[in-house]
């Protein structure tokens, strides 16, 4: 029975450590893949994608004079080449206050962070206003490049004139809505809307509107052979959204309880929908933090290669191969089989805190590795104080636990953190913190105690 329950213990951590060094694979038409989720590597271990940004020539206003000092009248489409100081003329642009290239920093910031994007730079140049953006160049970087070049901006306009009567001013909130039918097959169609919720006065807006801009609510004469004939057409909104003209509508169709609501997206596919509905919440995000305080002409991105190459990374990976295979050596010369049974139990503890940080999506930094790693060297104490003590080994793991707590508090306050590289070395800690206390207390005491045990019943 003790041989069965050790074998048991053995064959779970080898299972384990298989699984997470070496993948779990399936057969997918011609090829096989592995189930696996891929690891979040942060911008240390990627291709950086970097995005250049300079204030737009329309926030530059330029004021003409004459030789005689008078402000010549240039109307919004002139062209200002012929205005030079060989013809007696002087341009002078307004200066930009550099508190606004803060705050338009600060508001692509916070863009980054609602839109989810797991670490990222920004750089400003106070003195030209150039703004620098660096993400991760990742199968994501498509949709957040093209998230931050979208404004947040918001219009009803007459779809005949293109008179503006309603913009994002009037909005205080945002959100989602979600809604589901049957189509022509049977199939369940699921939607989900963009809900605007508007001040007051948006709100009286809404409700003017709407006595306006209805079904059959135009009267249209027209000439047919000669013949006057007389028909009604529908009054529309134009609805724009962060830039897109999106559809002509009647008022009424885009009401909801003195909201406006707005379909987004359909599907009959869960994958297709899901992607529908990000890119919902994320237009509901840009359009929560409103319009960027200086308008920015975005350059084409460029592509920065890392400057770890896997060269390095292989370096790494044998280094700390090295040591770990120098430290379970100690241990199986030290406790013969139980040293043996240790090593397993370490390696497998290692093997399962990546599975876990591969699944509560962790970012993988340098520094997440230190943590990594830093987790594996308390771990190993625990196994050894385990295995050299006299006492029983619930009470080591709670002795140790209580020693390393300043170690675990660190790691929590930098959980906390907005740095990507602080962040992922306090979630690795705790997480390993996690790890060794649930590990050490379902595998590995039960493993000793059941050698032990073993041990005993020889001698007697």
């Amino acid at each position: 029975m003790k041989a069965l329950k050790i074998t048991t213990i053995i064959l779970i951590a080898v299972i384990i450590t298989v699984a997470a060094f070496f993948g779990i694979y399936k057969k997918e038409e011609y090829h096989v893949i592995n189930i696996l989720k891929d690891y979040k590597l942060g911008m240390d271990f990627l291709n950086k994608r970097v995005i250049k940004a300079n204030v737009s020539d329309d926030e530059k206003e330029k004021t003409v004079y004459d030789s005689e000092g008078t402000i010549v009248e240039i109307g919004e489409n002139d062209d200002l080449t012929e205005y030079t100081e060989e013809n007696g003329y002087k341009i002078l642009e307004k200066e930009i206050d550099s508190k606004e290239y803060v705050n338009t920093k600060k508001y692509l910031d916070k863009k980054l962070k609602l839109i989810g994007v797991h670490e990222y730079n920004v750089k400003l140049n106070q003195e030209t206003g150039e703004i620098t953006v660096e993400i991760p160049d990742d199968d994501n970087a498509d949709k957040v490049e093209s998230y931050l070049k979208t404004n947040g901006t918001f219009s009803l306009e007459d779809a005949e004139t293109g008179e503006e009567l309603l913009n994002e001013t009037y909005i205080t909130n945002t959100g989602l809505m979600y809604g589901s039918d049957l189509d022509d097959n049977g199939d369940t169609v699921s939607y989900v809307y963009l809900r605007i919720n508007l001040n007051k006065e948006g709100q009286a807006k809404l409700k003017e509107l709407k006595t306006i801009y209805v079904k059959d609510g135009e009267t249209v004469t027209t000439e047919e052979d000669g013949e006057e004939k007389t028909e009604t057409k529908d009054k529309e909104v134009c609805i724009k959204l962060c830039g897109d003209e999106i559809g002509d509508t009647v008022i009424t169709n885009i009401i909801y309880q003195d909201s406006i609501a707005l379909c987004l997206g359909y599907s009959a596919k869960q994958e297709e929908f899901k992607e529908q509905s990000e890119n919902a919440s994320n237009i509901a995000k840009i359009l929560k933090i409103g319009v960027s305080p200086l308008e920015y002409d975005f350059e084409e991105s460029e592509i920065q290669e890392t400057t770890i190459s896997n060269k390095k990374i292989c370096i790494y990976i044998v280094g700390v191969s090295i040591v770990i295979l120098a430290a379970c050596i100690y241990l199986i010369v030290k406790f013969k089989l139980a040293g043996i049974l240790a090593t397993i139990v370490e390696i497998s503890y290692i093997a399962l805190l990546i599975l876990v940080v591969r699944y509560t999506n962790v970012v993988i930094t340098i520094e997440g590795i230190g943590g990594i790693i830093l987790a594996a060297v308390i771990n190993y104490e625990l196994i050894y104080s385990i295995l050299a003590s006299k006492n029983e080994p619930l009470n080591t793991l709670n002795k140790v636990a209580l020693t390393n707590i300043p170690i675990y508090i660190i790691g929590f306050i930098f959980a906390f953190a907005t740095s990507a590289h602080l962040n992922s070395f306090g979630m690795t800690l705790i997480w390993g913190s996690i790890v060794t206390y649930v590990y050490n207390l379902l595998l590995t005491i039960p493993l000793v105690q059941t050698s032990k045990e073993g041990k005993n019943a020889k001698r007697k």
